[in-house]
Formats: C-alpha cells, sequence, structure tokens
C-alpha cells in the first residue's frame, strides 16, 4: 500500500504542476508550491466495490454534496441560541479553518473513487494480531476514550504535561500505523480537511518536500 500511496501523490504532483519545465541537468523540474486537497477519500466507499473510478456524474454528485455541506456550515448563527446539554457534541472547528478541495482526484482522464488501490477494493487490510493487541492497549489505557489514565495510574508526568509528551494525534502528526486516516503531516502525507499545502525544493541530488 505504501507504493500505491506514493504513486497516488506523484500523480497528484505531476498533474498539478511541471509544465516540461526542466532543472540546469536537464530532469523534470518539480520546485514550487502545491495543493494536494482533494475529495477522494482514502479508503474506497463500499458502494464502490473494486471499481477503482468515479463516473463523471458521481464525481459531480460528491462534490455537490461537498459544497451544500460547506455552505449549511457557513450560515449565520444565532447568536441567542442555548448552550449545548452536557457532554453534548459541540462539534469541531468551524467552516473557516477547513479546506478539503472542491472535486476528486483525477488520474489518466479518471477520477479516483480512492486513494487506496490495493487491496482491489480500495480498503485497509485487517489488523495484524500485533496491529489489534496496540488497539487494545490504546483502548484499555484511554487512549481513544477520553478517559484521563494517567490520573488513574498516577502518571507522573502524565501524557499533557509536557508538548513532547502529548499524544501525536493531539499534536497532528498522527500516521496510519495509529490507526489515523486523516493527517497531511504524514507518512505518508495524505489530503486531508487542512493542512494541504506543499513545497517541494529540488537541488541537482536532492529533493525535499516541505509539509
Amino acid at each position: 500500500m505504501r507504493s500505491t500511496i506514493i504513486n497516488f501523490l506523484v500523480a497528484l504532483t505531476a498533474s498539478a504542476g511541471a509544465h516540461g519545465q526542466r532543472t540546469p541537468e536537464g530532469k523534470p523540474d518539480f520546485s514550487g508550491l502545491y495543493d494536494i486537497a482533494s475529495l477522494t477519500p482514502l479508503l474506497r466507499p463500499t458502494q464502490f466495490g473494486t471499481r477503482l473510478e468515479m463516473t463523471d456524474a458521481e464525481a459531480e454528485a460528491l462534490a455537490r454534496k461537498v459544497t451544500a455541506t460547506v455552505a449549511a456550515d457557513n450560515r449565520t448563527s444565532n447568536p441567542d441560541r442555548k448552550a449545548p446539554t452536557a457532554g453534548g457534541d459541540v462539534s469541531s472547528y468551524n467552516q473557516l479553518w477547513f479546506d478539503r478541495g472542491i472535486q476528486a482526484a483525477k488520474i489518466g482522464g479518471k477520477w479516483r473513487a480512492s486513494i487506496i488501490t490495493d487491496p482491489p477494493d480500495g480498503r485497509l487490510p485487517e489488523l495484524t494480531q500485533q496491529g489489534k493487541a496496540i488497539a487494545a492497549r490504546n483502548v484499555l489505557h484511554g487512549l481513544n476514550s477520553g478517559a484521563a489514565f494517567w490520573l488513574a495510574e498516577n502518571m507522573k508526568p502524565g501524557p499533557f504535561d509536557d508538548p513532547e509528551l502529548r499524544p501525536l494525534t493531539e499534536r497532528c502528526l498522527g500516521t496510519i500505523a495509529e490507526g489515523n486516516y486523516g493527517t497531511s503531516a504524514g507518512p505518508p502525507m495524505l489530503p486531508t480537511a487542512y493542512n494541504n499545502l506543499k513545497q517541494i525544493v529540488q537541488t541537482k541530488n536532492r529533493i525535499l518536500i516541505l509539509n
């Protein structure tokens, strides 16, 4: 899957930018700023099955749905609304901070239904036994439940007592290895809700991607 995602991002980069430019050495020059925002999800929606691509109509429907959601979320809030109920969902940032893009990714003239292309269903395979053990440990320690496990265990320092000890997801550094599928920090660097700008700096012998 790693090579699949790399190939996908390379295709996005190539379609976004170089326009035949060459370095002094005659190599393709990818230097520049790129926006990898895309409505194409990492995991393929199950209704597509093993179909890698969307039709024009399906891609347009996806774009319209996202546009409608953004418009609804951008409506003026009622200043006289009551406070949410205790324990209620107060949601996340408002739409000002999100930049998911306006359309799916198009590769070879076709709209992609998912970033993952292998397995054929575009879904992540089942966790290994080791992965399941890690997930169970995280649940036990409250890492995915919001429970303040470090207080019950009298852990000193706790994970929120130092910036370097805060959970990686809390620091927007989550990775697929941790089960976080919405990170642009990587590896791998994926389209996500925001932070989709990348700068490529290319020298004679090196290529650097700045997140």
